[in-house]
Parts: structure tokens; C-alpha cells; sequence
């Protein structure tokens, strides 16, 4: 093997040009870096909207065993703007906001009580006192809510098919 030839022994148009090397290496880089941080903004916007969902979402559950008064015929449809209404100032209109007593969106299920099993969950009628289920716990009227939302659509661009375009939610509380 020959050594490499000194630089005053080269011919003058093979001289050793290091000056564009930085920015050829830059350039190369440059999209990977950006795909990168894209993704780690994507994930960081995700996670604090899914974040955001699930504390609206518990903050109505909250508030609906507050107001566990108006889980009955006579106040389920003021119950349900109440909740809507806190969810909507939270998440902002694009939010669906579903919001359930026993199960049914209207107040057709309001007189029953709801058991839950350990495998199952059965409907059974019970007067103005609820009777112990089966396993001795006390039945009770539950109030579910489900909230749907889109994701922005900056994330959609960042993230494309990765992520899905709505996120979801929901909480059911026994109300007495």
C-alpha cells in the first residue's frame, strides 16, 4: 500500500475542498430532524388533549353526583344541560357530548335501578327505595357520559395516518 500523497504533491485541481461538507451534512438531516420534532409535537399536543378529555370528563362526572337530585324524570333534562354545558366550556363546541340515565338517553329508564355484577349488568325494577342486588350491595341510578372529540386538524397534518381523528371518552357515576 502507498501512502497518500501530500497535499503539495497532489495536482492543483485535486485539491482537498472541505467547505461545503457542514451544509451537505445539514441538508441530509435536516428532514429527518423536522419528521422528528413533528412527532414529538403530535405526541406531546396528543397526550395533553387526551389529558384535557379525561378531566373534563371526571370533572362532569363530578358534578353529576353533585347534582345527583336531578337524575330523575323531572330534572334528567336539566341535569344533561348542565353537563353539556360544562363539557362544552372545557372542550369547546366541537365536543359531543352524550349523556345517559340508566343507560337510556331519555327518561324512560329513570324509575329503575341498575346492579352491577362483577361479570354482567342486569336491569331490574325497584320501588322509591332501592332494594339490595343479589350480592347485597344497594342498587342505584347510574348517569353515563360519553364525549366524542375531534382531533385539531394541525394534528391530523403532524401526525397523518398515525393517529385517529376523534378521541373518546366516558364516565359512568351511581347517583343517590
Amino acid at each position: 500500500m502507498t501512502p497518500p500523497a501530500s497535499p503539495a504533491a497532489r495536482p492543483p485541481g485535486f485539491a482537498r475542498a472541505d467547505s461545503g461538507v457542514a451544509a451537505t451534512e445539514f441538508a441530509l438531516l435536516l428532514p429527518v430532524l423536522l419528521l422528528l420534532a413533528g412527532g414529538i409535537l403530535a405526541l406531546g399536543f396528543t397526550i395533553d388533549l387526551r389529558m384535557r378529555l379525561t378531566a373534563a370528563v371526571s370533572e362532569a362526572a363530578h358534578l353529576a353526583s353533585a347534582e345527583a337530585a336531578l337524575a330523575n324524570a323531572e330534572g334528567f333534562s336539566r341535569l344533561r344541560d348542565t353537563l353539556n354545558e360544562c363539557l362544552h366550556a372545557r372542550l369547546g363546541e366541537a365536543a359531543s357530548v352524550a349523556v345517559r340515565l340508566n343507560a337510556a338517553a331519555d327518561t324512560s329508564r329513570a324509575g329503575r335501578y341498575f346492579c352491577l355484577a362483577a361479570d354482567e349488568a342486569s336491569w331490574r325494577d325497584a320501588g322509591s327505595t332501592p332494594a339490595p342486588c343479589p350480592d347485597g350491595s344497594p342498587a342505584g341510578r347510574f348517569v353515563t357520559i360519553a364525549v366524542d372529540l375531534p382531533m385539531p386538524p394541525f394534528l391530523a397534518t403532524l401526525a397523518g395516518s398515525l393517529l385517529a381523528d376523534r378521541m373518546a371518552d366516558q364516565a359512568t357515576v351511581r347517583v343517590e
